[in-house]
């Protein structure tokens, strides 16, 4: 398992006027709870990028989790995937406006019991980047669902003392 929380320099705009072309979908990002971000370059790949699989889970956000406004930041002509065929399952970069870490946690958790198995909740090693929107801190995670849930709740008691 392995975490690292770092305060970041991030423009959303940027990644706007660089992926997106649509006055509509950009103005449908600004209203946005949880951006889902492309990766700008992988290895040796050019980018923007998403994880294998992206679509299905971009589906499920928005289905299951209709209190919360969420997008994915591409237009959808320029929508690649990155496929690497391993056992990970790599949720990719978020940004996060006002969704708490409960919610954030129950999302991945049912994602991976409803559209993966149950049986594999305990044996499926995640990768997240999240980009929280008020001070711009990235939360990288690779490891089990426990492990995130763990860490998020150690995340979000430390940002609560701050306010």
């Amino acid at each position: 398992m392995a975490h690292k929380i770092e305060k970041i320099d991030f423009k959303l705009e940027e990644y706007i006027e660089k992926y997106i072309q649509s006055e509509y979908i950009k103005e449908e990002l600004k209203k946005s709870d949880l951006i889902l971000l492309p990766y700008e370059n992988f290895r040796d790949q050019k980018g923007p990028l998403f994880p294998e699989n992206f679509l299905n889970f971009y589906s499920y956000c928005k289905e299951n989790f209709r209190d919360f406004n969420t997008e994915i930041c591409i237009e959808e002509d320029d929508y690649k995937e990155i496929v690497l065929h391993s056992n990970d399952l790599n949720l990719g970069k978020w940004l996060v406006g006002a969704i708490i870490t409960p919610v954030i946690v129950n999302l991945i958790s049912g994602y991976i019991e409803n559209e993966i198995g149950a049986d594999k909740l305990d044996k499926t090693n995640i990768k997240i980047e999240i980009i929280e929107n008020e001070g711009y801190k990235k939360i990288s995670y690779e490891g089990d669902i426990e492990n995130f849930k763990e860490i998020m709740e150690v995340f979000e008691k430390n940002e609560n003392k701050k306010n």
